[in-house]
């Protein structure tokens, strides 16, 4: 029994170690609809070990097992120590959102290459995903309701609302009354849709909403400070 355990930890800690040893170039990834193609790098930053690298396109929600119109290039490769390869992220079908932009997933599996002596050890070898956002813009939505921003209301229940008005995906990263910051975690917004957090301040009547978001090149942008309205 101690020996598994032993075998268990190891495993997780090749594991994890493997992850700190890769570098992607980017945390998200924007795809408009006029791209033929993006490009990402991964770099293998260990000295010693070589990697297996898996990587593909799944739908945003885990429940819709459809494969996704979208593929990486190539699929499956092999990192040596301290090598760099560069990704493509291509479409390949048609997608039915053209009025709103839509978000899939980067999946990104790790698995170390085992030399002959790790492997007659017998140790048991996890793998781990990696996921990150993929954003789709259509370009019928470029430059389309730009004069459209976040507002924020509340209702009887005390319930502070977030609303997101247009086409895009927006990430707020503060939302400020009477100088408390109502999000405890930075929450990202799908096209004209809201988020609720319960209003933990009092007096709020006649205070102004002041508000941080994050870009697509992951800069925090200071929002105009809003009115908060009334449902």
């Amino acid at each position: 029994m101690f020996k598994k355990y032993i075998i268990y930890l190891l495993s997780f800690f090749l594991t994890f170690s493997s992850y700190a040893s890769i570098q992607i170039s980017q945390d998200e990834f924007f795809y408009k609809e006029q791209d033929k193609e993006i490009l990402f790098d991964i770099k293998n930053k260990n000295e010693q070990n070589t990697y297996i690298v898996h990587s593909w396109v799944s739908h945003y929600k885990k429940e819709n097992s459809a494969e996704a119109p979208f593929i990486i290039s190539p699929s499956l490769i092999k990192l040596a120590p301290n090598e760099k390869f560069t990704l493509k992220i291509i479409k390949m079908d048609d997608i039915k959102e053209i009025n709103q932009e839509s978000v899939y997933r980067v999946n990104i599996k790790l698995v170390p290459v085992m030399d002959n002596e790790i492997v007659d050890k017998n140790i048991l070898l996890i793998s781990l995903n990696s996921i990150y956002n993929l954003f789709y813009t259509p370009k019928n939505i470029v430059n389309k309701d730009n004069n459209k921003d976040i507002n924020f209301s509340i209702n009887d229940d005390n319930y502070i609302k977030i609303n997101n008005p247009t086409p895009y995906f927006i990430t707020i990263k503060e939302t400020i009354i009477n100088n408390i910051n109502l999000l405890d975690k930075t929450i990202t917004i799908p096209p004209f849709k809201y988020y609720q957090i319960k209003n933990i301040t009092k007096n709020v009547k006649d205070n102004k909403v002041y508000w941080k978001k994050i870009n697509k090149y992951g800069e925090t942008i200071t929002g105009t400070p809003k009115e908060l309205t009334y449902e």
